[in-house]
């Protein structure tokens, strides 16, 4: 048990913290993979500190990591009903720990990338806690705007790092005017009323991919494979092609009949590739509902054949499998910060889950250094090609 801290953990191990919120104790459960999973955010605090929960309330808490700020609305609306959203994979078993610990029960976790039907308009509290990315943040509001009863509450709370000036502008040309309940540390928390007269939809509300069960869709073309392709703002490169996941394209010989795994998909642009190029059987995986939902999407509208569209936290969900090729674009944020940890829980899991003379094809920035990482694991690390802004790796096992 350790107290709220920076610490240096393994990928793979869950760690119990204790921390204090509203003045009462709080152990959580988290693990590296989680943006600040270590860590109570200012805007976590502002949260328990500030949300009111009426009489009888319905809660939803959309952004909740790894729970301990939904512990402690849980506690203020004991034997009242509070739902959970969270678009990471990683968060939800975390959150669910938690909640055991704490001996929370009165807790539904949704882990849909939109809400049941029968949700809209049922709650009387809804709580935002920013993500990264403006897009997204309109796409929670306009989650949230659906959920709430008229004359129900949405908090929203922030750091100015993520842009919680703007979006608190957003949720106003949605909701109305706010009121400031708090400030800490860089971060902020307002309030908004949901009226029984509705706003003007703001322009952004109805755009594609923004706007809740819609897609942001384009065509591309790679290799000569001609693809439709759906995707969501949160998503990474949502709206366009990433260059350095086309660079590892271009360089990457798909051996036919071959079993791929697309490791961090995104929206599955490198496994559609892969199985249009000759693959027998391509697996997709990501952390991230909404990259899972729009790989999913991608592999039906495209008609992909053998194809397996997985959340997982790296390889978990396909630790009983074995490849031929691993291809990948990691990760190498987690929040703001940089972070090798995941990049070296790719790079492990890849070299355990390749059949001997198996490929990992890796694409990195050029300031990203892994080939430390790479050459003390596989037997031949060499580099494929290399541009101004990027190089992409071949390790054989």
């Amino acid at each position: 048990m350790t107290k709220n801290s920076i610490v240096s953990t393994p990928y793979g191990l869950e760690t119990v913290f204790q921390t204090e919120l509203k003045g009462r104790l709080i152990y959580y459960v988290s693990k590296p993979g989680l943006p600040n999973w270590n860590q109570i955010s200012p805007s976590m605090e502002l949260i328990a500190e500030n949300v009111f929960i009426p009489p009888d309330a319905r809660i939803l808490y959309i952004g909740s990591r790894h729970g301990a700020g939904a512990v402690a609305l849980a506690r203020q609306a004991r034997h009242k009903e509070l739902w959970l959203y969270e678009t990471n994979h990683i968060a939800l078993p975390m959150a669910k720990r938690t909640f055991d610990l704490n001996l929370v029960g009165n807790v539904t976790i949704c882990d849909e990338i939109d809400l049941p039907e029968t949700q809209k308009q049922s709650f009387d509290v809804v709580i935002i806690d920013l993500p990264k990315g403006r897009l997204l943040a309109q796409n929670w509001l306009l989650k949230a705007d659906e959920a709430l009863k008229v004359g129900g509450h949405l908090y929203l709370a922030g750091s100015n790092n993520y842009g919680i000036q703007t979006v608190i502008k957003d949720a106003e040309s949605l909701l109305g005017a706010s009121g400031i309940l708090g400030y800490k540390k860089g971060n902020r928390i307002v309030r908004f009323l949901k009226n029984s007269i509705p706003q003007n939809q703001p322009i952004w509300a109805s755009q594609p991919g923004i706007a809740p069960r819609t897609w942001y869709a384009m065509d591309v073309i790679i290799k000569d494979h001609p693809l439709k392709i759906f995707s969501l703002p949160g998503v990474f490169s949502y709206d366009r092609l990433d260059p350095g996941t086309v660079l590892l394209l271009d360089v990457s010989v798909i051996q036919a009949g071959s079993h791929i795994l697309d490791l961090g998909c995104g929206y599955g642009i490198i496994g559609l590739i892969a199985s249009r190029s000759g693959a027998a059987q391509v697996d997709f995986v990501d952390v991230d509902f909404s990259a899972i939902a729009a790989s999913r999407k991608n592999v039906m509208v495209n008609r992909i054949q053998g194809a397996h569209v997985i959340p997982s936290d790296v390889l978990q969900s396909v630790s009983d499998r074995q490849y031929d090729q691993i291809l990948t674009n990691p990760p190498f944020h987690s929040g703001k910060s940089v972070d090798y940890q995941m990049a070296q829980a790719f790079i492990d899991q890849s070299y355990q889950h390749l059949k001997p003379g198996g490929q990992l094809i890796l694409v990195a920035n050029q300031f990203i250094r892994y080939e430390n990482l790479m050459k003390s694991l596989f037997r031949r690390t060499d580099v494929l090609v290399e541009t101004s802004g990027y190089r992409v790796w071949q390790a054989i096992k």
